[in-house]
């Protein structure tokens, strides 16, 4: 560590003395939003990869666990990391976490430091956004 620090410039919270937000809850906040069809046809494709490589029967240079939870990871946040030609749901994760957390992000955010707005949302989702 002693040579990577000099070459490199550390800063710590105690050096930059930046203002931390109070955190309003003490445990995580959990955003729920409903399984498409799509992911859970996804998510058996990867469970029988999984079972393929327990039993052996992948090779591990192939085909590998942490390849198999980093797109099960991807595509729970939104199957269009995995497959871009995968439709939008307007109860996609990435929507309803986007809607919870901007309820605590906006008040934070000054204009003069983020330009920020919500995903797009399609144009087939329902009138209340989800919670």
């Amino acid at each position: 560590m002693q040579q990577f620090r000099q070459v490199a410039d550390v800063q710590t919270m105690e050096t930059l003395k930046l203002p931390v937000p109070e955190i309003e809850t003490v445990k995580p906040i959990i955003v729920r939003a409903p399984a498409t069809a799509e992911l859970k046809e996804f998510v058996a494709s990867l469970a029988k990869r999984a079972e393929a490589l327990h039993n052996g029967r992948v090779d591990p240079s192939e085909d590998n666990m942490l390849k198999i939870t980093t797109e099960g990871r991807k595509a729970a946040l939104d199957l269009r990391m995995m497959n871009p030609r995968a439709p939008d749901h307007p109860t996609a994760r990435y929507i309803a976490l986007w809607t919870k957390s901007s309820r605590y992000a906006y008040p934070l955010c000054s204009s003069r430091y983020f330009s920020w707005g919500p995903p797009r949302v399609p144009a087939s989702a329902p009138s209340s956004a989800p919670r």
